[in-house]
């Protein structure tokens, strides 16, 4: 209610009884359809109705005032408009595969991979035989060398020297011995003889003659036109076609 002070005016009372009156009209006919709404709308409705009676009632002095008032009390009374929801923002799953991945997969796939051929048995055995065979080769060379030797040399034979000389060189050994690339050099480095592609069997012995001729089975012709061996004393030394020392023969005249 208003704190005004109530006058004696028959004519005020009369405007105050028929503001009364018309608000309360205006109230019940309003409140009519208010029945439709929810229970806590309805409540605020009827809020708001009420003092905007109050407000009529107390008219003319304060109306302006009290009904801004009662507005705005009926306002922030008012149930908050429902936001709208957004909809959320659909969420996707990235997954980044990187060539190195691909790559790892690819390589760990088994049925890529490709099952590798079986030795066949008689394959693996030859190869096996082979290399113990060129084992056996090899410790048989580094163990037991060429038993190739110079066993004679003839420096100063009767007539002429030059058509006497020659050097005996023996195999000792069962085993046939190549002997080319070999050579046959004198006392200080002055003579060589390179011997030619010729199989020394084993147990056998062949002649190297200075002088010159046709090689045959036995006899090989060094083809100098001068004697090589010192009738006062030389040596000759014998080498493999690695330049290995084999056999080294030294003869003293006299001796």
């Amino acid at each position: 209610m208003s704190n005004r002070t109530k006058l004696n005016d028959p004519l005020y009372d009369a405007i105050e009884e028929t503001t009364v009156r018309i608000g309360r009209l205006g109230y019940g006919i309003i409140r009519l359809p208010l029945g439709l709404l929810p229970a806590q709308s309805r409540t605020h409705m009827e809020r708001a109705l009420c003092e905007l009676s109050r407000g009529f009632a107390s008219l003319p002095g304060d109306f302006a005032r009290i009904a801004e008032r009662e507005i705005r009390h009926w306002i922030d009374e008012t149930p908050p408009v429902a936001r709208r929801r957004v909809p959320e923002t659909e969420q996707h799953l990235t997954v980044e595969i990187t060539p190195e991945a691909i790559k790892g997969v690819a390589a760990s796939d088994p049925k890529r991979e490709e099952p590798e051929e079986p030795i066949e048995e008689d394959v693996a055995e030859l190869l096996t035989d082979e290399v113990s065979s060129s084992i056996v080769d090899l410790e048989r060379l580094v163990a037991e060398p060429p038993n190739v030797s110079i066993t004679y040399i003839e420096y100063d034979p009767p007539g002429n020297d030059l058509d006497g000389e020659f050097v005996v060189i023996t195999n000792a050994s069962h085993e046939p011995v190549n002997l080319a690339g070999w050579t046959l050099i004198d006392e200080g480095g002055k003579h060589t003889y390179t011997f030619p592609e010729y199989i020394l069997a084993g147990g056998a012995e062949i002649k190297l003659w200075t002088k010159a001729g046709v090689n045959d089975a036995t006899n090989l012709y060094w083809g100098s036109r001068r004697p090589i061996w010192n009738n006062s004393g030389d040596s000759a030394v014998l080498r493999d076609a690695n330049g290995n020392l084999i056999s080294r023969y030294t003869y003293a005249a006299g001796a």
